[in-house]
Formats: C-alpha cells, sequence, structure tokens
C-alpha cells in the first residue's frame, strides 16, 4: 500500500503531488505503452488529476473549498497498445 501524503489547503493548483512508476513486466515492445488513469468515485476525482502518459498526479481545483480533509486517489496503470496505420 502507497505511503500517504501530505498537503497544505493553500497547495498551488497544477502542482505536482508524486509520479507513479509501472513497468511491462515481459518488457516487449515495439507497440505498448504504460498509461495512467484515475478510478473510482467520489471527491477525490474532482480535485486531483493524472497524466495518462507520465504518471504524474496533480492538483486541478482548491482544497479549501471542502472542508473535508482526507482524500483517498486510487490509480491505474495498464498497457496501451498502439495501432500504427500504413497506406500504400
Amino acid at each position: 500500500m502507497p505511503r500517504p501524503l501530505t498537503l497544505d489547503d493553500d497547495t498551488p493548483l497544477g502542482n505536482k503531488i508524486t509520479s507513479l512508476i509501472a513497468t511491462d513486466a515481459d518488457g516487449t515492445s515495439p507497440g505498448n505503452k504504460v498509461r495512467y488513469e484515475l478510478i473510482g468515485k467520489g471527491k477525490s476525482m474532482r480535485y486531483f488529476q493524472i497524466d495518462p502518459d507520465m504518471g504524474t498526479l496533480t492538483l486541478r481545483d482548491d482544497l479549501r473549498k471542502e472542508q473535508d480533509n482526507e482524500y483517498q486517489v486510487k490509480a491505474r496503470s495498464h498497457f496501451s497498445f498502439e495501432k500504427k496505420s500504413c497506406r500504400a
């Protein structure tokens, strides 16, 4: 289980909170790429966002809008198989 992170209420929007790292266990390439997404429901989806390519978690809304002082953010990584088209 990941360690809890602490943010100040006045953390600037867009501020990097952490970066997630996932790797392809079998190491095959080309054509596969790790992608990230936030999952779940609740207020955390409103306040946080993740870069789908880099895994960087950032703040997207002002934390002072809510009285809550804890948010559970869930993320998932998956492999994206990019299809390339060819024209003859």
